[in-house]
């Protein structure tokens, strides 16, 4: 069965994380750092992306998918340790 999105070409109409973090503008919530931690992970930019995240979780502690992403910004700097406790912490918050 083939995805809906593909047979009707809507497939651009699918909302994803912005390629440019400066062109989010300034956050203001956790997921809004969220959002802007994982486009500066899209392009590598990691230390952003991690202040971000850390940003986020500083505004809501129980935000999932802040503490999932920074798991994988910290993976990606090869801080496995410190991403196992983030992941850690994503298994405590389910």
């Amino acid at each position: 069965m083939k995805n809906k999105l593909f047979k009707k070409k809507e497939i651009f109409k699918v909302k994803s994380v912005p390629v440019d973090p400066v062109s989010m503008g300034e956050p203001t919530t956790a997921a809004e750092y969220q959002r802007r931690g994982m486009a500066y992970y899209a392009r590598k930019q990691l230390d952003a992306a991690e202040a971000d995240l850390k940003k986020a979780i500083s505004l809501d502690g129980n935000h999932i998918d802040s503490f999932y992403s920074l798991g994988m910004v910290l993976k990606a700097q090869d801080r496995k340790d410190e991403a196992v406790e983030a992941f850690r912490q994503v298994i405590t918050l389910l």
